[in-house]
Formats: structure tokens, sequence, C-alpha cells
């Protein structure tokens, strides 16, 4: 018998929480945006990549308000593509505190933009756009 208390089982470490947004939540943000909409479990390449401990993407209304002005993107696509940014590869440096982001989702391409704070404590969706094949080349090459 293993472990204390005559337990058989094998201690087994927690399921480990993954990072995802559901519809239902992320809509209701959307809807009426009132102060950060918060992400949590940040995977690891992407705090690597921006140097940073920070777990969780935070979304600030803000954002969300300058936006805005992309009227293709619907909630739904910002579901799709924050619930795909933990299986991305296409992490490009942009900058100190930046990276920029390939997903594609449903289809089409999607570039994100994250930022790390100066001391590098949080990081933050600054930018969603949809992108055409052309344009996520130009990224590739570095000139996007």
């Amino acid at each position: 018998m293993g472990g204390r208390g005559g337990s058989s089982q094998p201690d087994t470490p927690p399921p480990k929480a993954t990072f995802s947004i559901g519809a239902k939540e992320f809509k209701s943000w959307y809807d009426r945006p009132e102060g950060n909409l918060v992400i949590p479990n940040l995977p690891s390449h992407i705090k690597e990549a921006l140097g940073t401990e920070a777990d969780s993407l935070i979304f600030s209304a803000e954002t969300l308000e300058k936006q805005g002005k992309h009227k293709d993107l619907k909630a739904e696509d910002y579901v799709s593509v924050l619930n795909k940014i933990k299986d991305c590869t296409e992490i490009f440096p942009d900058g100190p505190n930046h990276v920029r982001m390939l997903v594609e989702s449903g289809g089409k391409g999607y570039r994100l933009v994250l930022k790390a704070t100066q001391d590098r404590r949080e990081v933050y969706l600054s930018a969603l756009y949809r992108q055409t094949e052309r344009d996520m080349e130009r990224v590739r090459r570095g000139r996007g």
C-alpha cells in the first residue's frame, strides 16, 4: 500500500489549469466592459518571450474601446483567438517589452500584440488585428 492512511493510489499532482476564456464570460465583459478582463495561467513560452513571470494576460476596457475601429472583429473572434494563443508558435519580438503573435482561427489570420509593463509584472493585450496571408508573411519576414 502506498502513502499514508493506507491509500493504494499514488500521489498525483492536481491537473494544471490552462489558459482559456469562456465565451459566456468574455461576451458578458465585451458587452459592458468595465475595468480589466484577466485571463489567468499565461503560457510559459509567452512569459519567456516577454521576460516576465506574470501569471495572467490582461485585456483592458480601454484597449477594447480602441479596438472598436476594427468592426470586422466580433466577440467570438476574440474568444477563439485568445484561446489559441496557448498553442501559438509564431511569436516575434517587437521592441523591449512587446511581442507580435500570429494565430489562425476559422480559416482567418490574426496578429496580436502583447506588451509587458516596464517592471514586467503584468502583461496586456495591446492590439488584435485581422490579417491577410500577405500581411502575415510580412510579419514572418520581419517587415510587418
